[in-house]
C-alpha cells in the first residue's frame, strides 16, 4: 500500500473521515467492479449488488484489517467471500443465461472481446475465479490459495485446467472434468 493510500486508511480508521472513504472507495471500485462483472458472468446488476455488500463488510470489519496485505488484497478477498456466499445461494447466478440480453454496452466493444467475455463466462466458476486472480488482478499462487482458502498447487491447476478450458479445442475434454 502506498503512503497515500496508507494515510487515508488511516484517517477512515481513527475518525471515520468521509473525505478519505471516499478517496478510497474511487481507488478501489473500479477493479472490484470489473472482477465482480467477471465472476457473475456478466450480470452488471448482480456486480453491482457485491460490490456495495463488499464495502458494507469492508467498513465494518476495517478493525480486523492488519496491514498483512496491500488494502486492495484485503478488499478483494472480502470481495470473494461475498461472490462465495451468493454462489451458495444462487448457484445459477453464473450462467450463460443470466447475461441480460436487453442490456446494450454504451460503449462498443470489439467482437473479439464480446467472444472472450462470453467464453470466460463458460468457464466454472471454480477455474474462472483463479484464472481472473491470476490474470487480471496480478496476484500469485500463494495470495490466491489464501484468498480462496486452497493449496498452492490447486490454484496453479485450476489455472491450467481454466487456460484449457478457453481453448476451443480442449473445451470438451475440461467439461468432462469439471462434471466429474
Amino acid at each position: 500500500m502506498n503512503l497515500e493510500n496508507q494515510t487515508l486508511l488511516e484517517n477512515f480508521r481513527r475518525a471515520r473521515d468521509d473525505t478519505s472513504f471516499q478517496a478510497l472507495y474511487r481507488q478501489c471500485t473500479p477493479r472490484l467492479y470489473a472482477m465482480s462483472v467477471r465472476l457473475l458472468a456478466n450480470s452488471q446488476h448482480d456486480a453491482e449488488d457485491m460490490v456495495q455488500e463488499t464495502w458494507l463488510r469492508a467498513v465494518r470489519g476495517i478493525e480486523s484489517y492488519q496491514q498483512q496485505s496491500k488494502f486492495e488484497t484485503w478488499i478483494m478477498g472480502i470481495l470473494i467471500n461475498v461472490y462465495r456466499e451468493l454462489m451458495r445461494k444462487n448457484p445459477s447466478t453464473s450462467t450463460l443465461e443470466s447475461i441480460p440480453s436487453s442490456k446494450q454496452p454504451k460503449a462498443k466493444p470489439s467482437q473479439s472481446f464480446i467472444d472472450l467475455e462470453r467464453k470466460l463466462a463458460e468457464v466454472p466458476v471454480h477455474y474462472r475465479a483463479v484464472l481472473l486472480l491470476f490474470e487480471l488482478e496480478g496476484m500469485d499462487h500463494k495470495q490466491i490459495s489464501a484468498l480462496l482458502d486452497i493449496s498452492i498447487g490447486t490454484s496453479k491447476s485450476r489455472l491450467a485446467r481454466a487456460r484449457q478450458w478457453l481453448e476451443p479445442t480442449n473445451r470438451s475434454a475440461c467439461s468432462q472434468e469439471s462434471s466429474s
